[in-house]
């Protein structure tokens, strides 16, 4: 069996859709589409997925089965009640107050991700990935492949409920179609040589990854970077009867723009070095 995660083509987070270049990432993935072999097509419920899914099965006649639980991963941080946790965010600061500071109810991670009120003098949530380099290091657990279920991150996040839900949902697709998760790989009930695509996001795919391949979520957050509209392939290897892994082909290839004369998106990157910060070479 072969899985494809399909990361969403360039967003416009303020209005869950995707931006006139995310449009032509689209149209150039569309492309390379029929060459994928698609048979069963999954996707976000988020705009800027939906969108990437129906402007690339379109042309193919083909349509993706909304999953709420593909939706981004939304386990939020809340400092306002974990000050200890700051240190793992070093660059992030209290609201400040405005003539335009909400109420109550704004939902925004500042690059349009959903979290709870951003009131004035307080944190907005954070996600639990978006962590500075020196906690990693200092937190060694966060890398661990079991030991990252005890990280104070994990513990007071949103995590514990939304990780096994994600997964869990993951893993019963894939035994639907044959492939049953225990004991640390799959057991083969059926074979299937069949593809299943993902349409999702970043943080989500890397949740997926970690499960199949029995690694920490963070190790993934932290090195990984699939770009807007990138594929990750993975395909099924059974050098045993009865059992198989996921073994990744290619991870976050992006290698129908650059044959379209596209240049990738910053979208999800950080600026290279931190002198260099703008809209268009990334955030701190």
């Amino acid at each position: 069996m072969r899985l494809l995660f399909i990361r969403h083509a360039e967003p416009d987070y303020a209005t869950d859709s995707l931006t006139e270049k995310g449009r032509r990432e689209a149209a150039l993935l569309a492309k390379a589409i029929p060459s994928l072999r698609i048979d069963h097509c999954f996707v976000s419920p988020l705009g800027r997925a939906r969108e990437t899914a129906s402007l690339c099965l379109n042309p193919i006649g083909k349509e993706a089965q909304t999953m709420d639980w593909l939706e981004e991963f939304d386990a939020p941080v809340d400092l306002n009640l974990n000050p200890e946790l700051l240190a793992a965010y070093p660059n992030v600061k209290p609201e400040p107050q405005t003539d335009s500071s909400p109420v109550s109810g704004q939902r925004d991670f500042g690059s349009g991700e959903r979290t709870d009120e951003a009131l004035p003098g307080r944190y907005r949530l954070r996600r639990p990935w978006d962590i500075g380099q020196k906690y990693y290091a200092s937190h060694p657990e966060l890398m661990d492949p079991f030991r990252w279920r005890e990280s104070e991150i994990y513990l007071k996040s949103g995590m514990p409920k939304r990780y096994d839900e994600v997964v869990g949902a993951f893993d019963a697709v894939l035994a639907s179609h044959g492939y049953v998760h225990e004991n640390g790989f799959y057991r083969v009930e059926r074979e299937n040589t069949q593809t299943l695509a993902f349409f999702c996001h970043l943080g989500i795919t890397c949740v997926l990854l970690s499960n199949i391949w029995n690694i920490s979520p963070f190790f993934l957050w932290e090195s990984f970077a699939p770009l807007t509209s990138s594929v990750t392939e993975l395909v099924t290897e059974e050098r045993e009867q009865g059992t198989a892994l996921f073994r990744a082909l290619r991870m976050g290839d992006v290698s129908h723009l650059y044959a379209g004369n596209e240049p990738p998106s910053f979208a999800c990157r950080y600026c290279e070095v931190y002198s260099d910060f703008s809209e268009e070479t990334g955030r701190h």
